[in-house]
């Protein structure tokens, strides 16, 4: 999808957005393959874009609206890692913006970014419904990304990002019936062709059309042999955009070939992919704060007495590790040892609070009594 930017509100189009002084139309023609999406505002402007219309579609459609969100955006399955960092500054490049769309203005503050790969998280949330040796292609725009599962599990080794997306067949169609007729098809019209699978054109233009993607479609399934496709010994899964004409135009064994034609798959396993991640982030700092609270009273500056170990015993077994048990238990009979030799020698009673205080300390000094008597 491309964007065209005016200096002026359109009259004629209510899909745009305002920011920074700029009217941006969506969906004007088809926006070119481009292997490093921060070479250009496109993307950014397009995300936003989508940012507002999700916010209106879960219902915030006042006059103002804020909302505080974190991205969880995609990259090329093979890119990720050399581009992840780079990628991820560009879309924080600012904390909070202010986008204009149908009268209404949504300050949106960014929380963080999530930076995930595209086909696998496609089916992250569904790993479990695949079976036996499974070749994931996902056909976007610009790539065609490449994965085997081996039961559900990804086979790293066995990833690849080709420059095979749609892009290419759009090409193809423009320039063979160019060549062939001298006509130029206008954009749109590919472009409906691409997204519909129907060829709606008198002949010669639809057969030259028609042939461009069987010609597309072939180099897709020679690509697939490339790297090892087997249709006879192995399923394979397409998805994204170009799995319709896969799915159209191709030549395939039915019963091991399964087409997921929502292009809106990607997105999907982007936020189940993210929400999971950051939910599995939540839980490891709630398990390092409590091990830094009992850290901390280890160190002395909070204490856990004897009698107070067996109160909440029940607690602190759920919440400490074992290590950490067994040198409670240890050291508190130790505290006890020392608490009744004090007893008995002196006569006075010192509480297994103030000794446990002294060891954590390492100082031997009994802070419950002012003359700073040496328990220790």
């Amino acid at each position: 999808t491309a964007i065209a930017k005016y200096d002026s509100a359109p009259v004629l189009s209510r899909d745009y957005i305002e920011y920074d002084g700029g009217y941006y139309v969506i969906g004007e023609g088809r926006k070119g393959f481009v292997a490093d999406k921060q070479t250009d505002d496109d993307n950014y402007m397009l995300t936003l874009a989508a940012i507002v219309k999700e916010l209106e579609a879960r219902g915030m459609t006042d006059s103002v609206n804020r909302a505080r969100i974190h991205l969880a955006v995609g990259l090329p399955l093979k890119w990720v890692q050399a581009q992840r960092e780079d990628f991820k500054r560009y879309m924080l490049r600012n904390s909070s913006v202010e986008v204009g769309y149908k009268d209404r203005l949504y300050c949106i503050e960014f929380a963080g970014c999530t930076v995930m790969p595209q086909c696998y998280s496609a089916v992250t949330e569904n790993l479990k419904d695949f079976a036996g040796v499974t070749l994931l292609a996902d056909i976007g725009n610009g790539t065609m990304n490449l994965m085997y599962l081996n039961n559900g599990r990804p086979m790293e080794s066995k990833a690849w990002t080709e420059k095979l997306g749609v892009f290419q067949c759009f090409q193809k169609i423009h320039n063979m019936v160019q060549d062939k007729t001298g006509d130029n098809l206008m954009d749109d019209v590919i472009d409906n062709i691409l997204r519909s699978g129907k060829i709606e054109l008198p002949d010669p233009h639809a057969s030259l059309v028609e042939k461009a993607i069987c010609d597309y479609v072939e180099e897709i399934f020679q690509k697939l042999r490339d790297h090892e496709y087997n249709e006879k010994l192995m399923k394979v899964y397409f998805m994204g955009g170009g799995a319709r004409l896969v799915e159209n135009f191709g030549e395939y064994n039915p019963e091991n070939t399964v087409f997921n034609n929502d292009i809106r798959a990607n997105a999907k396993g982007y936020e189940y992919y993210c929400y999971m991640l950051l939910r599995h982030q939540e839980r490891a700092g709630r398990r390092c704060k409590k091990r830094s609270i009992f850290q901390n009273q280890r160190n002395g500056s909070s204490f856990w007495t004897y009698g107070k170990y067996r109160e909440y015993g029940a607690k602190i077994t759920g919440e400490i590790n074992r290590k950490f048990r067994k040198e409670i238990h240890r050291n508190s009979k130790i505290a006890q040892e020392i608490q009744n030799s004090i007893q008995n020698s002196f006569g006075t009673d010192c509480s297994c609070s103030c000794i446990f205080n002294s060891m954590y300390h390492k100082s031997g000094i009994c802070r419950e009594h002012p003359s700073g008597w040496k328990c220790i």
